[in-house]
């Protein structure tokens, strides 16, 4: 969307490392003033807000804060990071996951098909037990891809959280 000539502010309500947020064309404090924001962001179209630090990583911001950031700064659409897999291919909530605010007009979630063949376990998932338990998917066995749509379209996992008037589409 940079690249189209957007003004995109990016965010995340789940914790991101250094390393992480170092990747980004551009990134600031949620604390930042709008003025700043603005400035970072015709410089370099992308903005990436973070919150507290902690360690080698930032806090995420929350939720109720990012419902604020269209009313304080100027930009053409807000990507919200709402929930992590651990860097891990498929996932499924644990309690309180994801953290996705209200208001919000497009849901997206993501799985990669890299799982296929791998076994449903720690290892290759985050949160299998969820899957076992809700889908009756065979603990430790390879994983299918009916399997990885099964769980993107369950309403207690990949659909988990979505507000009732969002969109959602899928993105594998």
């Amino acid at each position: 969307l940079a690249e189209l000539g957007w003004r995109v502010l990016a965010t995340s309500t789940t914790p991101m490392s250094a390393e992480q947020i170092r990747l980004m064309p551009a990134a600031l404090s949620i604390d930042s003033d709008s003025e700043a924001i603005s400035a970072a962001l015709n410089e370099s179209r992308f903005v990436f807000l973070y919150g507290e630090p902690d360690g080698d990583r930032a806090l995420g911001v929350k939720a109720g804060l990012v419902t604020l950031i269209p009313d304080l700064v100027d930009s053409d659409v807000l990507l919200i990071e709402a929930d992590s897999a651990n860097n891990l291919p498929l996932k499924a909530p644990r309690t309180g996951e994801p953290i996705i605010p209200q208001g919000v007009s497009l849901v997206i979630p993501v799985a990669s098909f890299a799982a296929v063949g791998e076994p449903l376990d720690d290892a290759h998932v985050y949160n299998p037990q969820a899957m076992i338990k809700a889908c009756g998917f065979p603990e430790g066995m390879p994983i299918k891809p009916s399997w990885i749509a099964q769980v993107v379209r369950d309403e207690h996992l990949g659909m988990h959280g979505v507000p009732p008037n969002a969109r959602t589409v899928a993105f594998f």
